[in-house]
């Protein structure tokens, strides 16, 4: 095989060419570029304030985010309402939508971001631009 840029003979399995570097796999295959520089922070993010979407925001992944925050604050708001309707001496009805909208906002979102750990550790996590955050990167020689 010909590499497309410069010409160069390279190997038929390649995905790059050793001359010039570009990318030589055939257009219909995409390729799913790794990330390994903000692994760390993701996971830091996501395990301290996964609750509220923080690690998917900061990953570009900014609808989902959205999504996890709104459900992070329901529950955060169930749990106000439900303080004051007990403090207040409000109705039962009042205190037990309260309790369920606290409760199910916020297994929901913890769930969520449980799932989200694990798809981190296991290298399975794809950030907002496409690319799949992974621990580290190997490269392994053999001597």
């Amino acid at each position: 095989m010909y590499c497309p840029n410069c010409g160069a003979e390279i190997n038929d399995k390649a995905v790059l060419c050793v001359h010039c570097g570009m990318s030589v796999a055939p257009s219909g295959a995409q390729q799913m570029q790794v990330m390994s520089e903000k692994w760390l922070v993701a996971f830091v993010l996501c395990f301290l304030v996964g609750f509220w979407g923080i690690h998917r925001l900061y990953t570009k992944n900014i609808h989902i985010g959205i999504a996890q925050l709104l459900l992070g604050l329901g529950a955060c708001l169930g749990w106000i309402m439900c303080i004051v309707n007990m403090e207040g001496g409000g109705d039962d009805t009042s205190a037990i939508v309260s309790i369920i909208c606290c409760i199910a906002c916020g297994l929901v979102v913890g769930i969520w971001a449980l799932v989200d750990s694990i798809l981190l550790l296991m290298g399975k996590y794809v950030a907002g631009d496409g690319r799949i955050l992974i621990k580290y990167t190997t490269t392994q020689t053999r001597r």
